[in-house]
């Protein structure tokens, strides 16, 4: 959960806009909290932000944390991998445990769609205005109607 407070606090100095995806809002929404047999944690950028978050990373001290590219680079399908640098590595991967996945929208018209599942688009009245919704002890940005871009009811088990 540390690494989410950076991150929340590094996007609020640098008005960055994130809110919680995939895996992460699923489990906001179940539990109000990290699902737990979930290994990480997801949150989605403006791709048109990728470069301002960048810039923004390098103001955190390198020695406590680190950004990876993951995915193919000529694809533009890549996202990032933010985890300590002190902690495990993930399976022989670049990246540490526990780490937090960082994946990038576009927006056009009425719809976003994550560029790494350009197929899956969400119409933007139902992500914005982002509200805050409990992640264990945080309140974080996540869409104002999440349930809709499940495909499925949340609650059934």
């Amino acid at each position: 959960m540390h690494l989410l407070t950076i991150i929340d606090r590094l996007c609020r100095q640098h008005n960055i806009t994130y809110f919680m995806s995939e895996g992460t809002l699923l489990g906001s929404i179940r539990h109000h909290d990290i699902i737990p047999w979930d290994d990480d944690v997801d949150i989605i950028i403006p791709n048109r932000q990728r470069k301002r978050f960048a810039d923004a990373f390098k103001e955190l001290d390198k020695t406590l944390v680190g950004l990876v590219s993951h995915g193919a680079s000529n694809s533009g399908k890549q996202y990032y991998k933010l985890s300590y640098k002190n902690t495990p590595s993930s399976g022989g991967f670049r990246w540490h445990f526990p780490f937090v996945d960082i994946f990038f929208y576009e927006q056009k018209q009425s719809y976003l769609w994550n560029i790494n599942y350009p197929d899956d688009k969400f119409r933007d009245r139902d992500v914005f205005p982002l509200i805050l919704r409990p992640l264990g002890q945080l309140w974080l940005p996540a869409p104002r109607k999440p349930k809709r871009l499940f495909g499925f009811d949340p609650f059934d088990d």
